[in-house]
């Protein structure tokens, strides 16, 4: 129970815990191990407290004030962020995009730049027709993917096709020929 300085205990501890107020220093690894091991992070005036943990495969930090995983690296290398994610300098994804919920843009733009045609694909689960918009080399079309069809195009020059009837509900206001 006493301190003996310059000593090293050797092969290992054993069962033993070790408790200190000071630093624990290593030039090596830092292994921990065990069934779910894990490495708290006590903050002595300020919450929350953190817990990292490898649970079942899973690598965890876990809000320990508040009960709750923040960040998960899961056992197929998927990440799961549990809460709102702040990127202040952009984001670049070079995969696909899949979202589930509404996307809110507050003061910027979405762009969409591409060689080939840029498009918005708007699909729902039940109601047909679905559609893309599109800018084909310059001409903005409204295209009908359930029937394969183009219902509306504003062209180049200005001029605008519509394809089927054109129901107009207060009148046409035409200024020139």
């Amino acid at each position: 129970s006493a301190a003996i300085a310059g000593t090293k205990i050797s092969p290992d501890f054993g069962s033993q815990n070790i408790t200190t107020t000071g630093n624990i220093t290593t030039t090596g690894d830092l292994t921990v191990g065990g069934t779910y091991p894990a490495i708290n992070l006590y903050d002595s005036n300020n919450n929350p407290d953190w817990r990292i943990q490898n649970n079942n495969g899973m690598f965890a930090i876990f809000d320990q004030t508040n009960g709750a995983n923040r960040v998960q690296i899961n056992t197929d290398g998927h990440i799961d962020l549990l809460a709102n994610v702040d990127i202040s300098s952009g984001l670049d994804v070079t995969g696909n995009i899949v979202a589930s919920g509404t996307g809110t843009f507050n003061g910027g733009d979405v762009i969409i730049e591409t060689t080939a045609q840029p498009s918005v694909h708007l699909r729902d689960s039940s109601e047909n027709p679905d559609y893309i918009l599109r800018n084909n080399d310059g001409a903005f079309i409204i295209y009908d993917s359930t029937n394969t069809a183009t219902r509306l195009q504003v062209n180049t020059d200005g001029h605008v096709d519509v394809v089927g009837n054109l129901d107009v509900g207060a009148g046409i206001d035409v200024t020139g020929a």
